[in-house]
């Protein structure tokens, strides 16, 4: 008690609430008028008719009062300061006093690694050399904006323009742009001409985007549970890059085998291979990433997704290893060729590239498609039409859409997409210490369950004293769901859901989700906390708690998924 009391004491002359060295100081508002500016001191709570003096032989005694009106006016202030510091926005290329200016023809001398990187971003200036490599998008993305703004490339890829982004943009702030009246709003601030998303395609109307150039989105999470096939029009949409608009007559596919030649094929003629139709289930890599970001109140880079980035449809197309073999590959022939290279049509920003392991190719039953139909209906453009990649059990990044090129090779893919974007860090790893070389890209996608009816703080009418939830679970690398439970307090006790669609293929190629339901207990309350957690095949269960998880990249967001719903 007396360590405690000493810690007040001396929190109190810290903050000069109390003079230590002057007793005849009263303490009342003309003794602090001088601290009032202090956003720190301005709320504490102090009483105007105490007249005691105070001095470093403080009476514990005669005012125990004092102490807890410190302790709490302490705790009340520091709630507050942390709450203002998060409310802080940052607005990025506003002028700074006290940094020097450039002229845009100083800036424009600085695009190369050796004169150093310089960009500007409305009124700023910015040397991101040290960025470069660790920028998620690549570096080659950033060298486009090299000696001038920005602020163009941004107008077209929103998703750049959110808080987190510019923190990291301040970091590299070295002066302030000098502009010469008069000064053209074009030179800082308009989007280049005839830009790659004046030509978008038309989207249903309950796609709630969570970007809007290029468009990432999905539907009201539950629209999902109405069926085991998601409809083509609300089935989420995963764009890198504005959408390339490619038609049937002009499209050519060329597959490329290292050390034996390459050949072009028309879609007419990938039709021509033996067709298959398979039901199976795309989930983005980032799903549940807003959730992370939101319970862990640190940031996570990429798109910022909640739980409506998944969807199960039905594929019509060929298999790819038929494609391969009619393209020269030969499984007993070139064993060194242990990668596959995807590149879809360019679009601006250039073309999306990653790759997956040749190996799960080889088995058929995987089931990795060319495919040209989706729920017994032509491709879409937001779904890669005339023809896309999909690839079952693996994260939705490797299933490129528009697919132009592929290519059977020695090495893995080293583009920006595929080394950087998708890679699972541990939670000590930020973007100062990071290393993309150190890991592999993410494939098979990790066991999840979440709750898509009813929503996060939804208020629910119910009849009786049961709520019913629904939702989804699904695990990749040919897993199949066996159990899904829930609780209403906590993790305490669990109780099973009921599965009421799985799909019938056996593990390991079992690639669909599993839509359950549960009538939960409400036990009378006016507001219940339910969790959800899944178990697959191979034994896996998803984690409890989001802090061992944290990664930058926001990827396997598997928590339990936890919502809170007020009953009626």
């Amino acid at each position: 008690m007396h360590f405690f009391k000493l810690f007040v004491k001396r929190f109190a002359r810290h903050v000069k609430l109390f003079p230590r060295n002057n007793p005849s100081q009263l303490l009342n508002r003309k003794h602090l008028k001088k601290y009032k500016k202090n956003v720190f001191l301005k709320f504490l709570p102090i009483s105007t008719s105490n007249k005691r003096y105070y001095s470093h032989k403080f009476d514990y005694s005669r005012d125990s009062k004092s102490i807890y009106k410190v302790i709490l006016g302490a705790a009340l202030s520091g709630s507050l300061f942390v709450y203002l510091l998060r409310s802080v926005k940052v607005v990025p290329g506003e002028y700074k006093k006290g940094l020097p200016d450039y002229t845009i023809e100083e800036v424009a001398k600085h695009k190369t690694r050796d004169t150093r990187v310089w960009v500007t971003f409305h009124k700023g200036v910015y040397d991101i050399t040290d960025y470069l490599n660790v920028h998620p998008g690549g570096a080659d993305i950033l060298m486009m904006a090299a000696g001038g703004p920005l602020d163009p490339y941004w107008e077209i890829y929103t998703q750049h323009l959110i808080d987190s982004t510019y923190v990291i943009l301040e970091k590299y702030r070295i002066g302030n742009l000098k502009l010469s009246p008069p000064t053209p709003k074009k030179v800082c601030y308009a989007p280049p001409a005839g830009l790659p998303f004046d030509n978008e395609p038309t989207r249903d109307p309950r796609l709630i985007p969570v970007t809007e150039r290029p468009f990432n989105g999905g539907p009201k999470s539950s629209l999902l549970v109405e069926d085991f096939h998601t409809p083509n029009d609300i089935f989420y949409i995963r764009n890198h890059l504005p959408v390339p608009r490619v038609s049937a007559e002009d499209f050519k596919l060329t597959i490329d085998v290292e050390g034996a030649g390459s050949k072009t094929f028309n879609l007419d003629e990938i039709k021509q291979l033996p067709h298959r139709t398979v039901t199976i289930t795309a989930q983005c890599g980032g799903l549940r990433r807003q959730e992370m970001t939101d319970k862990l109140r640190k940031d996570t880079q990429g798109v910022k997704w909640e739980i409506n980035g998944v969807g199960n449809a039905t594929w019509t197309g060929v298999a790819l290893i038929d494609a391969l073999k009619a393209a020269g590959y030969n499984e007993s022939t070139h064993t060194d060729l242990e990668h596959l290279q995807f590149t879809s049509y360019h679009s601006a920003g250039g073309p999306y590239v990653t790759g997956i392991p040749i190996h799960k190719v080889l088995n058929p039953k995987n089931n990795i498609m060319l495919c040209w139909e989706m729920n017994g209906q032509e491709l879409t453009p937001d779904h890669g039409y005339p023809l896309r990649i999909i690839v079952p059990g693996v994260i939705g990044a490797r299933w490129v859409k528009q697919i132009e090129k592929i290519e059977v090779r020695k090495e893995e893919c080293q583009s920006h997409w595929h080394q950087q974007l998708y890679k699972y860090f541990g939670p000590h790893v930020t973007l100062d210490n990071v290393d993309y070389s150190s890991l592999s890209p993410v494939q098979d996608l990790p066991v999840m369950s979440a709750i898509l009816s009813p929503s996060d703080q939804e208020t629910v009418v119910i009849s009786g004293n049961k709520l019913p939830v629904k939702g989804f679970a699904y695990s990749g690398g040919g897993n199949k769901i066996v159990r899904v439970e829930v609780s209403n307090n906590k993790g305490k006790t669990w109780m099973p859901a009921k599965l009421v669609h799985t799909g019938s293929d056996p593990v390991p190629y079992h690639f669909t989700w599993a839509l359950w339901s549960c009538d939960v207990p409400t036990d009378g309350k006016r507001c219940i906390e339910i969790w959800v957690k899944a178990t697959d095949s191979a034994c896996n269960v998803q984690p409890e708690n989001w802090e061992h998880i944290y990664n930058i990249r926001g990827v396997a967001c598997t928590a339990f998924h936890k919502i809170r719903v007020n009953l009626k």
